[in-house]
């Protein structure tokens, strides 16, 4: 949403669109399918944040990326402030934070905020990132997401067992059916 419409919002208006983008991006963060953000041209402020909350980020080298409400002393309510030193780490993510800085899309390919970042069109290129995934990966891909999402300073280690019991029962039925 473009700052013009926002400073027409009474604060009630701002908590509900605000509050409807953080759950819309936890969803898509959430999924147990891999999501690729495909960014070409101007992802900032939110369009950020919802790529962010993507499994992969693919850019074109001309993309711009950042928070622009750091600038104008508002706060990114859709998780930006978090997702983004996940990605970069603390020290980038304060540069970017801090100064509200916009990166470009080569930028964002070095820095970690974007997998890859090309030249050519965009899209062509993120669909050929994952391929169909197979029943058998696709419980591979819950599985590894789960982990990655654990937090490893508070998840005790026996969190993980059942998982990797039921993954590698799952991969025996189908080496089974192979031979």
């Amino acid at each position: 949403m473009w700052f013009s419409e926002r400073k027409t919002m009474i604060l009630s208006e701002v908590q509900d669109f605000v509050s409807t983008l953080r759950s819309t991006f936890s969803f898509l963060e959430a999924l147990h399918i891999p999501t690729i953000a495909a960014i070409e041209g101007i992802a900032l402020g939110g369009g950020l944040e919802m790529a962010m909350s993507c499994d992969i980020r693919i850019c074109g080298e001309d993309a711009v990326m950042g928070l622009p409400e750091t600038g104008l002393a508002i706060i990114p309510g859709a998780g930006g402030t978090q997702r983004l030193p996940r990605l970069v780490g603390k020290s980038i993510a304060k540069d970017i934070i801090f100064t509200g800085r916009k990166i470009s899309g080569k930028d964002a390919g070095s820095i970690g905020t974007c997998m890859t970042c090309h030249s050519s069109f965009v899209k062509r290129q993120s669909s050929s990132v994952f391929p169909k995934l197979p029943p058998l990966l696709s419980l591979s891909y819950q599985y590894k997401m789960k982990v990655m999402s654990a937090n490893p300073s508070t998840t005790p280690l026996g969190y993980l067992h059942a998982p990797t019991v039921q993954l590698y029962n799952s991969i025996r039925q189908g080496l089974g059916r192979i031979e």
